[in-house]
């Protein structure tokens, strides 16, 4: 998987091909991100499940795996950084870091993550395709 998004973002330098400013895209794919993390503040599942493109093999994965964790936690995540790496076709690439801290819940690593993740577009609007985490660091 690693290697797959290493080739994409070397495609995306040689070949960007957009009607829109990599800087318009950029905004999109952030809004995305935070339409996330705001659907997931609130734990409002269809919110979430609108940002992930129905069609990414990571859908029913995710699906399945944030109706476990809203069962169970009530977090709180805060998006600390977003770069834009680029795109090509229909695909979009960004890192971003996250906080994630427990507000309720059973025993939990609150961390701050870094990873890079792929969009696509759905209807128009900039969708989770899949993700890779790069990073992962456990705080207090």
């Amino acid at each position: 998987m690693k290697k797959y998004l290493i080739m994409l973002m070397i495609a995306m330098m040689v070949f960007p091909l957009s009607a829109k400013s990599p800087k318009q895209i950029a905004a999109e794919v952030k809004t995305t991100i935070i339409e996330n993390l705001e659907a997931s503040n609130m734990q409002n599942m269809e919110q979430t499940l609108k940002t992930i493109h129905t069609q990414s093999m990571a859908y029913m994965q995710t699906k399945m795996q944030i109706s476990k964790i809203y069962d169970n936690w009530k977090l709180k995540i805060d998006l600390l950084n977003f770069e834009f790496i680029g795109m090509t076709g229909d695909y979009a690439v960004a890192r971003f870091r996250q906080k994630t801290v427990k507000l309720s819940g059973p025993a939990f690593n609150n961390n701050i993550s870094d990873a890079l993740a792929v969009f696509k577009q759905e209807n128009g609007k900039w969708k989770f395709w899949s993700q890779c985490q790069l990073a992962v660091e456990f705080i207090k």
